[in-house]
């Protein structure tokens, strides 16, 4: 709901997103340059036994086939609603 990014390339991107069943899927597309980009992750932690968790991902830019750039971005998840129970059960 409140996720933000900034597009650092000089040219304009196209955001298409579409659902696929239960996944939510975003294409972007942008001009070619010399950047590439890598992601590991996404890597989960700090889980808890009401659902709530931490994971955290790290994206690696590379230029001219050297590593320019790491950045990890962490995220902090809360436990789920709980389920309504069906009245008929």
């Amino acid at each position: 709901m409140d996720l933000k990014f900034r597009n650092d390339t000089p040219n304009h991107i196209l955001i298409q997103s579409k659902v696929d069943g239960t996944k939510l899927i975003f294409d972007i597309y942008g001009s070619l340059n010399e950047r590439k980009v890598a992601l590991d992750g996404p890597f989960q932690y700090d889980q808890k036994a009401n659902g709530s968790m931490k994971a955290y991902f790290i994206r690696k830019i590379y230029q001219g086939g050297l590593l320019a750039k790491e950045e990890r971005f962490d995220s902090n998840y809360g436990a789920p609603a709980p389920l309504e129970r069906n009245p008929l059960e």
